[in-house]
């Protein structure tokens, strides 16, 4: 009994699924590992802010700063907060993986 002819058809089956399941996968997988980076990123910015906040409280002038982490460029900027004058208000922006410009602000009181 000749059985080359279903050996050749159960490989090229398998192939087709494999590739099938790897087509479907590879998208999830980008998208997954860009939401890693953009997490990374939005963490280390709100890292960032509440150290600048922390540190530069006490505000006599608004102030901008440019600070470069993990190769990514923030801007934190320093100023007092509008509703009350005893509280200032940082915020850092950033771009994200999707070339996006993000903001993320908080507010503390002046020491």
């Amino acid at each position: 009994m000749n059985s080359k002819g279903t050996i050749l058809l159960d490989v090229l089956a398998s192939l087709f699924v494999c590739l099938l399941i790897s087509t479907l996968l590879i998208p999830m997988l980008t998208k997954i590992s860009g939401s890693t980076k953009d997490a990374d990123i939005k963490i280390t910015g709100m890292h960032l802010l509440y150290e600048q906040l922390k540190n530069d409280a006490t505000l006599v002038s608004p102030i901008e700063v440019f600070i470069h982490r993990k190769g990514n460029d923030y801007i934190f900027s320093l100023q007092n907060y509008s509703e009350n004058p005893t509280y200032v208000e940082g915020c850092i922006e950033y771009v994200d993986s999707k070339n996006q410009q993000q903001k993320l602000c908080d507010i503390t009181p002046k020491k």
